[in-house]
């Protein structure tokens, strides 16, 4: 099983606040899994994002 991570180690991994993430993920940007009220987001999920601004940045994907 994947390690899961919470929405404040996300924002430290990807150095932007707490509430971007929030606003990321109810956006569908960056995928979560809801566990009760509590978001957590895998590996997988971080990583997707990753390379979704890498594209955007090299003008692949406008819609990150």
């Amino acid at each position: 099983m994947e390690r899961l991570y919470k929405v404040d180690d996300v924002a430290k991994i990807l150095n932007i606040s707490i509430s971007s993430i929030y606003k990321y993920a109810e956006a569908g940007k960056i995928k979560s899994i809801k566990i009760g009220t509590a978001l957590r987001f895998s590996e997988c999920n971080i990583t997707e994002y990753l390379e979704k601004c890498e594209r955007n940045n090299s003008g692949e994907e406008k819609n990150v």
